[in-house]
């Protein structure tokens, strides 16, 4: 499969995959003010795309963020962008199905641009094979965890029913967890000590 003919899905227009850039000012990069959602494929069908895609959309509502597409439009574009990289893909080749959106560029920087800022809406397919592959011995030889010094953040302090690229929490304790042992996997504890939660897993 040649990766570099995928196309993106970006603020309304299917680009080849080396075009799809984010300026240096969005906010998705100078924040981390970006919601985000993974679905995949089985038998190149996607799978409960209407919840993801109502997970998505509440993760938007709390952020406050308006991507500028109805929820039929939101869905409608992502199947377009599946069936541009389906004849792509290998007959039983599964894929995730991505989706990354922020309000756009930041609003000190709307004078380095002409037109208004709008908000980033990325839909990208992947293939699944590269993720799954590198995690396929685990399934019989099992995996080690560890619980790092980084916490897991209280919902008060920020509510974990928005799934955000703010993930700094979670890169601390995947760097913590490595130090531990190499390949190791590790698990935050809450405030009071219980588990809570993984850094990419539930």
């Amino acid at each position: 499969m040649d990766f570099s003919q995928l196309k993106v899905y970006y603020s309304g227009q299917l680009v080849p995959l080396a075009n799809a850039r984010v300026s240096i000012f969005d906010y998705g990069v100078m924040l981390g003010d970006m919601v985000f959602e993974m679905a995949r494929s089985f038998n190149q069908k996607p799978f409960r795309l209407d919840e993801h895609l109502a997970r998505l959309g509440a993760s938007l509502t709390l952020l406050e963020i308006d991507c500028g597409l109805t929820p039929r439009e939101l869905k409608q574009a992502t199947l377009d962008t599946i069936e541009a990289n389906l004849p792509l893909f290998d007959d039983g080749l599964d894929f995730w199905i991505r989706h990354d959106i922020s309000r756009g560029m930041s609003g000190l920087f709307h004078h380095l641009q002409p037109e208004p800022s709008q908000p980033t809406v990325i839909i990208s397919i992947l293939p699944v094979i590269g993720h799954l592959t590198s995690v396929a011995d685990l399934y019989e030889m099992g995996l080690h965890l560890v619980v790092p010094s980084q916490p897991a953040i209280p919902s008060r302090f920020l509510d974990a029913k928005a799934k955000t690229r703010s993930r700094q929490h979670y890169q601390r304790a995947n760097l913590q967890a490595a130090r531990i042992e190499k390949g190791a996997w590790p698990v935050l504890v809450d405030e009071h000590g219980y588990l809570a939660e993984g850094t990419s897993y539930n």
